[in-house]
């Protein structure tokens, strides 16, 4: 006579549980490790969307008539540092060095580029889980205005 359903003899139980236990060993670690990954890469997209911002706005304010090079430098100073991000050791490279009204005529091209090395500041758990670049960079090229 078989027993009721949802009822298992004691001989049954046993194998079914320890087949649990070994699926669960060989499939948590492949959990975790892209648990941990989609928190790394996430974690990467917010921090390359926040030096994106700081290359933009310092981009900005050297487009404007007034602005210059160390206007630039200190709005991406500024925003780098409210992300956290000013011990990162990342560098500006401004295209032309000089932006200003005199260096710089109105209607020309110039691009400024942030650069942080992904090893100091953006990586989030300490040890690399996931395939990351080398740095993470934003490149913002803008054209100098002048007077209305």
């Amino acid at each position: 006579m078989s027993a009721p359903i949802g009822l298992e003899n004691s001989r049954t139980a046993r194998p079914r549980r320890a087949s649990l236990a070994v699926e669960a060993a060989l499939f948590l670690p492949l959990l975790f490790y892209l648990m941990f990954g989609m928190i790394e890469y996430g974690w990467m997209f917010l921090r390359s969307s926040e030096i994106h911002n700081a290359t933009r706005q310092g981009a900005r304010v050297g487009a404007t008539e007034g602005g210059t090079s160390p206007a630039v430098l200190s709005t991406i100073q500024t925003l780098m540092t409210g992300a956290n991000l000013a011990g990162s050791n990342y560098t500006v490279d401004i295209v032309p060095p000089d932006v200003s009204s005199q260096a710089l005529s109105q209607g020309a091209p110039f691009s400024v580029t942030v650069t942080v090395p992904y090893k100091n500041g953006i990586e989030l758990f300490g040890f690399t889980l996931v395939p990351v670049p080398a740095d993470l960079h934003a490149e913002v090229t803008m054209i100098k205005e002048g007077p209305l």
